[in-house]
């Protein structure tokens, strides 16, 4: 009785994997991605408000206009993404 026990119902036993829902058109990763977009959207939404909380002096002597404060950040994020990782889902 016991090592049927252990064979059939160990909590170390994986778990056999789920089958995935009929019509399930999901890609690989697509959570993943969702959630990196989500984050990097986050990050950059708080660098914005950040810097906007700048007043003109301190960001006058770092070179910066209040108006150009978005487009910055934006270009501020594209650089530290490796190059290889896109946000976009590309359909082979």
């Amino acid at each position: 009785m016991y090592a049927y026990f252990i064979a059939n119902y160990s909590p170390f036993k994986p778990a056999p994997p789920s089958p995935k829902p009929a019509g399930s058109s999901a890609q690989p990763g697509a959570l993943r991605r969702l959630m990196r977009s989500a984050v990097l959207g986050w990050q950059r939404q708080r660098t914005i408000a950040a810097l906007q909380e700048l007043d003109d002096y301190v960001l006058r002597d770092i070179g910066l206009h209040r108006d150009e404060i978005p487009l910055i950040v934006k270009r501020m994020q594209a650089d530290t993404l490796p190059k290889n990782t896109s946000l976009k889902h590309q359909h082979a």
